[in-house]
């Protein structure tokens, strides 16, 4: 090691160095404490800084490693700080960066030996990982460990376990916890960023960090095995585990939820490890300013560096859902946004595509916009042209693809939905019982003229009901998109989070005065997290709109017994206070509800014969909804029987006509001379143009071949009675239709209110023909 730092050594500062060909950089392997080591480079062949377990009080801080085996400080030894003497290892606004190949290990023209060994090429060289282990591989022990504002940029390490970030976390205290915040996480090779992080007992946090994984193929994922309480998972995308229960239960202890201000985004950092200032690196950092962390001074961007000056673009959605038909128009819009200066006007090329088609059902784009001299921002909005087609739910992707002198923020595409006005349901609260609050105490509150959401001052957080009635969408219909929409009552910026269910039942009831009348509801399986934004009274925008909440409406739609025209309640709690306008205010809150009606299938004769004449079989295809329109409904044919061999093609696709609500195709056989027993002909229905395939979405119709008999049976004496004397019996015929040259055995079933070997003698339910 250039340094090693031997004992019970303390007060050392290293500053303003260079480390350069060495085995390890700082080699803090007993217990040393009240270390700094900052503004320094590191570019050796193992460890930048191999720190003890017993280490306390340690700050390593705006250094800069290349190279390295571990690029950051690795963990090592089994000891623990003197009791009392826990202190805090801060790693803060470093570039570290393991991604360049080192020659750590040796040559084997063959590839003989392990890639540990020689590399993965045979050649010695490997690339290493941010942080390492030479004990319990990876950051643990009594120490909290805070990792805030670094650049981390990984490839595949020699021991496959993963770069970037690259941690096995333990548990640390959750008094003391473990914290990483707005870091810069690149990974260029095709490994994980996060490893073995553990959500549940709060003893780490994660918050603010962008993730960018380049080099990562779709099988490999972003976060692996996310421990909460004794069950990992792996999750490929960011998105992906703020939808989990995994992430839910980082809310029980952090609010916010892990990485509610973390994003997954091209940082598109220059040559300098710079974000320019267009980049999601740019922004969105958490605010750790009362942390009273060192090196702390206001940051709002993410990694060790701040932004340069180059100008540039970035695009967001601001409403995200347009409606056919609205009055008034209701379309989505996305806007531009200029970064980093307002001089000049600014060109924006930019792509659409998607389900809908520009121009036909909505109003053409041209492909450019411009951003005005000393504007900061344009908005483009995304207006549908209404029709009379039931289209279902269509999208529409925008992505920029070029500007005049400057770099947009890489976000690859922002979608946004237009939804058919023939398939989309609007309902308000439309009684003063159907909005309600309960308080922590169970107390009741139905005529409020506004909804606290949830903070509520002596009524404590509280939970709140939303009922809508008439909810006209039928059985086996696909929920598409859900929304409650509300509108400000007051001004509030406190941080809120809410977790929206609905009732678990069939046709809800309207709420009552009843203590727990809220929270004795069973509530669905399925439930949306909402984090909403600061919202300004009168506001009734975007802001004051729920996320999607399709996967709480469709439980509900499929349960066994639910009925077209039942009403349905949300159930609301959570932490923080929004406070919204209720049925006894000025405007209650909103439900829309955008759906795909679906087609099922039956085989409504199931059995085909041929011979002459043939006796044709039958599919018939059913729609839910409305009957206005024709409807094309495609489908696949399949089964032992061949088509245009066994029984003429049946094409594809068959058309609903309007005026009614189904249409019958026939299984018509194909007669010949060959013995082929019985043989099935399956049909199975395709999502489509205005509709899902329902359930049943398969039948399947039986042919019989020609030379196989038929077995009917028929009734001779349809009266029995008990005791007449001489016997009185009642009696069935089974006939067969041909093929009396050999034995037929023959099942049949019996049923009815007399039962079998009680009431009547016992019958055995087969037979066989001589």
């Amino acid at each position: 090691a250039g340094i090693n730092l031997t004992g019970n050594v303390y007060n050392v500062e290293i500053a303003n160095s260079t480390f350069l060909g060495l085995m390890d950089g700082v080699d803090a392997t007993d217990n040393p404490n009240n270390v700094r080591i900052h503004d320094s480079t590191f570019d050796v062949r193992d460890d930048a800084f191999k720190l003890g377990s017993a280490a306390w009080n340690i700050e390593f801080d705006h250094n800069t490693t290349l190279r390295a085996a571990s690029a950051g400080p690795s963990w090592s030894g089994s000891g623990s700080p003197p009791a009392g003497m826990e202190g805090t290892v801060y790693v803060h606004h470093n570039i570290l960066d393991s991604s360049q190949p080192l020659r750590f290990g040796r040559l084997d023209p063959l590839n003989l030996l392990d890639d540990k060994f020689d590399g993965p090429n045979g050649d010695g060289f490997t690339t290493g990982r941010a942080f390492g282990s030479h004990t319990t591989e990876g950051v643990t022990g009594p120490a909290p460990w805070k990792i805030y504002h670094n650049t981390v940029i990984g490839a595949a390490d020699l021991n496959n376990r993963g770069a970037g970030s690259a941690y096995r976390y333990q548990p640390f205290d959750p008094a003391t916890p473990h914290e990483v915040y707005n870091n810069i996480f690149v990974q260029l090779g095709d490994q994980w960023i996060v490893r073995d992080a553990r959500v549940a007992d709060g003893s780490q946090i994660h918050d603010g960090n962008l993730y960018w994984a380049p080099g990562r193929s779709t099988s490999t994922e972003l976060f692996n095995r996310v421990d909460n309480s004794g069950t990992a998972t792996d999750f490929q995308s960011l998105t992906e585990f703020t939808a989990s229960t995994a992430w839910q239960a980082t809310t029980g202890y952090y609010p916010p939820g892990w990485e509610s201000s973390g994003v997954e985004a091209d940082p598109r950092l220059d040559a300098e490890l710079r974000p320019p200032t267009a980049s999601a690196a740019a922004t969105g950092a958490v605010d750790l300013s009362d942390k009273g962390w060192p090196g702390i001074t206001g940051e709002t961007y993410r990694g060790a560096l701040s932004p340069n000056n180059v100008p540039g673009v970035s695009l967001e959605v601001v409403d995200g859902s347009a409606v056919e038909g609205s009055q008034p128009a209701d379309p989505a819009t996305v806007r531009f946004n200029r970064v980093g200066g307002s001089e000049g006007s600014m060109i924006v090329s930019y792509e659409v595509d998607g389900t809908a088609t520009n121009g036909v059902d909505y109003e053409l784009l041209s492909g450019t916009v411009t951003i005005p001299a000393g504007s900061g921002a344009v908005t483009m909005a995304i207006v549908p042209i209404d029709d009379s087609d039931n289209e279902g739910l269509e999208t529409v992707t925008v992505a920029i693809t070029d500007t005049t002198e400057a770099v947009w923020q890489d976000v690859g595409s922002v979608e946004v939905a237009i939804t058919d006005d023939e398939l989309t349901l609007h309902r308000s609260i439309g009684t003063s019982s159907d909005d309600a609050e309960e308080s922590t105490s169970g107390s009741m509150k139905i005529t409020s003229s506004d909804l606290e959401l949830t903070e509520d001052g002596s009524r404590g957080e509280q939970q709140i009901g939303l009922r809508f009635t008439d909810i006209a969408i039928p059985p086996g219909t696909r929920i598409d998109e859900a929304t409650l929409q509300f509108q400000a009552d007051e001004s509030t910026t406190i941080q809120t989070s809410l977790i929206i269910s609905a009732e678990d039942t069939d046709d809800a009831l309207t709420f009552t005065g009843t203590n727990g009348n809220i929270s004795s509801r069973p509530r669905t399986t399925a439930q949306i997290v909402w984090t909403p934004p600061t919202w300004t009274v009168g506001d009734a925008g975007v802001d004051q709109r729920s996320p999607d909440l399709s996967a709480v409406v469709q439980e509900l739609i499929d349960r066994p017994d639910w009925i077209e025209g039942n009403a349905v309640a949300f159930l609301i709690a959570g932490t923080g206070k929004r406070v919204a306008e209720s049925f006894d205010g000025t405007q209650p809150p909103r439900l829309q509800v955008a759906f795909t009606h679906a087609v099922s299938v039956l085989a409504t004769d199931d059995m085909a014969r041929e011979g002459e004449p043939v006796d044709p079989g039958q599919f018939t295809f059913t729609r839910t909804g409305p009957v206005d329109q024709p409807l094309v409904v495609s489908y696949a044919a399949s089964g032992s029987a061949e088509a245009d061999v066994d029984y003429s093609s049946l094409g594809g696709s068959v058309t609903i006509p309007a005026g009614a609500m189904s249409a019958s195709v026939d299984v018509t056989p194909i007669t010949d001379t060959l013995a082929e027993g019985s043989e099935s002909v399956i049909v199975t229905v395709f999502d489509g143009d205005g509709y899902v395939a329902g359930e049943p979405s398969t039948a399947t119709v039986t042919i019989a071949d020609a030379d196989t008999p038929a077995v009917s049976v028929s009734l001779i004496d349809g009266i029995a009675i008990e005791g007449a004397q001489p016997a009185d019996i009642g009696q069935v015929v089974f006939t067969r239709s041909e093929g009396t040259e050999l034995p037929l055995a023959v099942s049949y079933a019996t049923s009815g209110s007399a039962t079998n070997g009680e009431d009547y003698e016992l019958r055995t339910g087969s037979f066989t023909f001589p």
